[in-house]
């Protein structure tokens, strides 16, 4: 009997594959992730002392560059050895604990460099929870799976030139639920509507039987604060984020498993306009997820 892995992960390179070009390199960022727009984002956190210049001071309205934010291509060179393909480039608004007007480090950065996460000092100011923006590396649903795993269940973080934060083993777990489900058909076609009106075709998890439910519960409750810092539509609702990230990714490997098998030619010249269900197929068995007008 095929194993979970092997029944649906078929793009895993060899070990040497994804160590070839950053074996052994000195962690440079700690590497974190977050979901927001469909998306897997990565920001990260400089290892080392801070840049010789300040981040320019925002504009009237604006918020506040993260003054240890990693660029793009510190996060893809940092990653080069992860097998990471994405080149797309994306930007945060991130709510993060900070003292002053600076973010405090953290969790993994403070340990790494020996600075403290929190200042107990009675005479410190309180943290604020106060708006940055961090640039970040954007990884479509498709391939989350893949890299997440090699990034997570590698023993040495510094081959890939990165320590992992909380947030990026939050999703490598929750990415793990997703084969998990899929190994075991535990999915089903279902039709989403935009607040603009647009239908889309989409397969989601089955979370109605009870090891499931349970499971998906326990990653919720488990979610690192800063999975959802960010502000965007899911207004920092944890569930939320896990429920959308879960969605997205199970979609995208079921419908990468469909393109591959080229069911879409099972209603090839059949006119949508006149089935609803060729229309509703066209959002679950091609690359894009929208319905054909019926």
């Amino acid at each position: 009997m095929p194993t979970e892995t092997q029944a649906v992960d078929t793009t895993h390179p060899a070990p040497d594959a994804t160590r070839s070009r950053a074996e052994h390199a000195e962690p440079a960022i700690v590497l974190h992730a977050a979901w927001s727009d469909r998306a897997l984002h990565l920001w990260g956190e400089r290892i080392g002392p801070p840049p010789d210049s300040a981040p320019a001071a925002p504009g009237e309205g604006e918020d506040a560059v993260h003054p240890l934010a990693a660029s793009p291509e510190d996060l893809r060179s940092a990653l080069a050895g992860s097998g990471l393909i994405s080149t797309a480039e994306g930007e945060l608004v991130l709510i993060l604990p900070a003292r002053e007007g600076k973010p405090l480090p953290s969790p993994t950065l403070a340990h790494a460099t020996a600075m403290r996460a929190d200042d107990d000092d009675e005479e410190s100011e309180d943290p604020v929870l106060t708006p940055f923006r961090v640039p970040t590396v954007r990884v479509e649903a498709g391939e989350i799976p893949g890299l997440l795993e090699r990034l997570d269940t590698d023993d040495d973080d510094e081959a890939v030139g990165a320590l992992l934060g909380d947030t990026v083993r939050f999703f490598a777990t929750s990415s793990r639920l997703v084969r998990h489900l899929v190994a075991r058909q535990r999915f089903a076609p279902t039709v989403t509507q935009s607040p603009e009106g647009l239908m889309a075709g989409l397969w989601q998890p089955w979370f109605s039987d009870q090891e499931s439910a349970r499971r998906v519960s326990m990653l919720a409750s488990a979610m690192p604060a800063a999975a959802r810092a960010v502000r965007d539509t899911f207004e920092h609702d944890g569930w939320s984020v896990l429920e959308d990230f879960l969605m997205r990714v199970t979609d995208a490997w079921c419908r990468a498993a469909l393109l591959a098998d080229e069911m879409g030619d099972a209603i090839d010249g059949r006119d949508p306009a006149v089935d609803a269900h060729v229309a509703w197929l066209t959002g679950l068995l091609g690359v894009e997820d929208e319905l054909a007008a019926s």
